[in-house]
């Protein structure tokens, strides 16, 4: 079971939506209570009197939200592609363009793949878009891996074999 703090990146998402794109904010939020139920009803525990009443609050925010937005699942749903869609074509173009890969661009990409997850909500996801998520994923994890000194001594033996082989596969392409 992955841990409940592994939804928590959909609230701050929310939060920094809000203002930019009300209808997306709405479906981080939805998707992190979902998760977050789901987790529960996998661990066999029984929310807290705050959780509860987090999660109360949080479902009253969100019949708020929907009321004043008034749109139907499938116009989210469209809501939401549209959104992933500019944000995956952004930081692909930003990604390729750049001169030098940072931390920044992993964040991006993780970001960008945590955001195409929305669509999970709407059912199951398409394949094109389950190959962006993946795509995004996998670059992520390769620039996390790149900005790793090799040479650092503390780092795990396994961690500096993945780097290497991960720079010897982009050489030979």
């Amino acid at each position: 079971m992955i841990g409940l703090e592994a939804y928590k990146p959909y609230l701050t998402y929310a939060k920094d939506l809000d203002d930019i794109d009300p209808v997306v904010a709405l479906c981080c939020r939805s998707y992190y209570i979902t998760k977050y139920i789901e987790a529960k009803h996998q661990s066999n525990k029984l929310f807290t009197p705050s959780e509860s009443a987090s999660i109360n609050e949080l479902l009253g925010m969100m019949e708020e939200a929907q009321k004043k937005l008034g749109f139907t699942k499938e116009e989210r749903k469209a809501k939401v592609e549209d959104f992933c869609k500019k944000l995956f074509d952004c930081i692909v173009e930003d990604g390729l363009s750049a001169m030098e890969v940072t931390l920044q661009h992993a964040l991006q990409f993780n970001t960008t793949a945590d955001l195409i997850q929305l669509l999970k909500l709407f059912g199951d996801t398409p394949h094109a878009w389950e190959e962006k998520r993946k795509y995004c994923r996998y670059n992520a994890v390769v620039i996390y891996l790149s900005l790793i000194h090799i040479s650092e001594p503390t780092r795990p033996l396994y961690i500096s074999y993945a780097v290497f082989c991960l720079k010897k596969k982009k050489k030979k392409k």
